[in-house]
C-alpha cells in the first residue's frame, strides 16, 4: 500500500508516460528517494496534477491523446520550472520545433536510470540539469 502523499515528507514526483511499463519502471526506481505517482497518459497526468502538488514532473513528449508539450503549456507558469521531458524522438515536425523552444530539460531515450535520478534531483532542488543526456542546447549524448 502506498503512503498517503499528503503525509509524505519526501518530495513528490509525477511520471507521465503512455508506455505503462516504462512509467512503472521509472516510478519504481524513483520511489526509493521520492513519493512517486505514475500517470499512464496526458489525461491521467492532468487529473493527478489537479489534485496533487508535485515537486517534479517527468513527462513523455509523444502520447496519443495529447502531447506532453500540450499538457505542459496548460499548467500554471509557477509549476513549469519543475518539468522535464523524455522522448525517443519526435516525428511530427511542428512538435519537434516546439520542443526546441521549451526551457525544460529533455532526456532522450534510451537513457540510463541514473540519468533520470540525477535529473529529478536537480529539478527538486531547483538546479539546472547538467547531465549530457539532458538537452537545453540540443545534446543527444546518453552517457
Amino acid at each position: 500500500m502506498a503512503a498517503d502523499p499528503a503525509l509524505s515528507p519526501r518530495p513528490r514526483v509525477l511520471v507521465i508516460d503512455d508506455n505503462v511499463l516504462l512509467g512503472r519502471q521509472l516510478g519504481a526506481c524513483l520511489s526509493l528517494t521520492y513519493e512517486v505517482q505514475v500517470a499512464d497518459g496526458a489525461a491521467a497526468g492532468r487529473r493527478t496534477l489537479a489534485s496533487l502538488n508535485c515537486d517534479a514532473v517527468v513527462c513523455d513528449v509523444c502520447m496519443p491523446e495529447e502531447s506532453g508539450l500540450d499538457l505542459y503549456t496548460t499548467m500554471p507558469a509557477d509549476t513549469q520550472a519543475h518539468w522535464a521531458f523524455m522522448t525517443g524522438g519526435v516525428l511530427d515536425p511542428a512538435l519537434a520545433q516546439r520542443l526546441t523552444r521549451v526551457t525544460c530539460p529533455v532526456l532522450f531515450k534510451p537513457f540510463q536510470l541514473g540519468a533520470v535520478e540525477r535529473l529529478v534531483a536537480q529539478l527538486v532542488s531547483g538546479q539546472d540539469c547538467t547531465h549530457p543526456s539532458c538537452r537545453r542546447s540540443h545534446r543527444r549524448d546518453t552517457r
